[in-house]
């Protein structure tokens, strides 16, 4: 597969949504896969053993808003697995305004997250709801949906598209198997030692699969995130010449079916 520093990701803002959107529905037919990422504005709860995961999750998704969204889509042909285009989905964020946590913010202003135009040119949440839904993405059973400890990334998802929060866990599982028949989350295969590695964070793990990143400083943005994700998944498949669909939607903490 064409190495992450070569594949393009294509920067979505309020000025050419539409543009990316039709792009994004022509290329459906194409798609196999969709790996998936989102930036968000930290956690409001502090991750403790006495917290379940629904709860950590609930603490923080329906009283915050997701900052940038990368969907990196991956087509099948033949025996080959080709990159189609990565799109990154920058929201209309305002650090003023909007929940967050502080450590969160200042986190991704370290890696390099422009606030200012967040505010100003970012994407409406509405709009992009209305955008991505009439694709007919969700829902279908000819796409696997990847993620890499995926929970609150497919919560803000499901928040934004379904146009609802959810009274508890079971209602929200419920919804992602609808959504999303078929999804895999890489962190699963490795904490149920499907395969046996060191690493346990996104970018240590693509470094002991010797996966190819060159662009590192593209890292903790959600395009690039979800590229690299796809990689450590695509390279898994390769290994053991399989998917691994006994893991199909497992998610850590969560019991999906």
């Amino acid at each position: 597969m064409l190495p992450i520093c070569k594949q393009n990701i294509t920067e979505v803002w309020s000025y050419n949504l539409i543009q990316a959107f039709k792009d994004i529905k022509d290329e459906i037919k194409n798609t196999s896969f969709v790996a998936f990422d989102s930036e968000f504005p930290g956690t409001l709860l502090p991750r403790t053993r006495e917290i379940d995961e629904w709860t950590y999750i609930n603490g923080t998704v329906p009283h915050t808003n997701p900052i940038q969204f990368g969907l990196a889509f991956y087509g099948e042909f033949g025996n080959k697995i080709i990159p189609i285009n990565t799109w990154q989905i920058n929201f209309k964020f305002d650090e003023d305004t909007d929940k967050m946590n502080p450590d969160g913010i200042k986190f991704l202003k370290k890696h390099g997250f422009d606030f200012n135009r967040h505010k100003n040119e970012g994407v409406s949440h509405e709009e992009f709801r209305k955008l991505l839904v009439d694709t007919g993405i969700f829902g279908s059973n000819n796409i696997t949906w990847v993620t890499f400890y995926g929970n609150f990334d497919i919560a803000y998802l499901l928040k934004l598209c379904a146009n609802r929060w959810f009274d508890d866990a079971q209602s929200f599982l419920a919804t992602v198997s609808e959504y999303f028949p078929s999804t895999i989350d890489v962190k699963v295969l490795i904490e149920k030692n499907y395969i046996r590695v060191r690493s346990k964070g996104l970018l240590k793990l693509a470094s002991e699969l010797r996966i190819d990143i060159n662009n590192v400083e593209q890292a903790h943005h959600a395009g690039f995130d979800a590229q690299v994700t796809f990689a450590c998944f695509n390279y898994i498949c390769n290994f053991f010449n399989t998917m691994p669909s006994e893991f199909n939607g497992k998610f850590l903490y969560l019991n999906v079916r």
